[in-house]
């Protein structure tokens, strides 16, 4: 009888038990800490997890395909990694963000939204250097 993991999914090889990881941490949820802190520690989380899944939030090209599309290893492998970068990214925020970014379907989408959101944009920041200057 083989003995299974404990507290782990496992894959059956030939006759042996082997356990499997396709998650390791915890995510980071936003909260009191506020935005700055979370950002920084969902950013170490999704490169930990994968280059691939971090690269999904920072690419500016990728566009979601129809199915039939997705014709190349390459090219599902990119949707997969947007995919488990939209997952953690939703899994991360509170109802009122995930509310503001439900709607959106890339990662790239989803971090630039908080990030003006939470952030502000180029311009707001701007300002608000020289509004500290004075």
């Amino acid at each position: 009888m083989v003995s299974e993991p404990v507290g782990f999914p496992h894959t059956l090889i030939g006759d042996e038990t082997v356990a499997t990881m396709t998650y390791s941490g915890k995510i980071p949820v936003l909260g009191s800490d506020g935005y700055p802190y979370w950002k920084g520690r969902m950013e170490a989380f999704l490169v930990s997890q994968s280059q691939d899944i971090w690269d999904a939030t920072q690419s500016t090209t990728f566009t979601v395909l129809s199915a039939t599309e997705r014709n190349t290893p390459t090219i599902v492998a990119q949707h997969e990694a947007n995919a488990k970068a939209v997952n953690f990214l939703f899994s991360g925020l509170g109802s009122m963000d995930y509310e503001r970014v439900s709607h959106l379907k890339t990662a790239r989408e989803i971090w630039s939204l908080l990030n003006a959101h939470h952030e502000g944009t180029a311009t707001i920041k701007a300002r608000l250097v020289e509004t500290y200057r004075r």
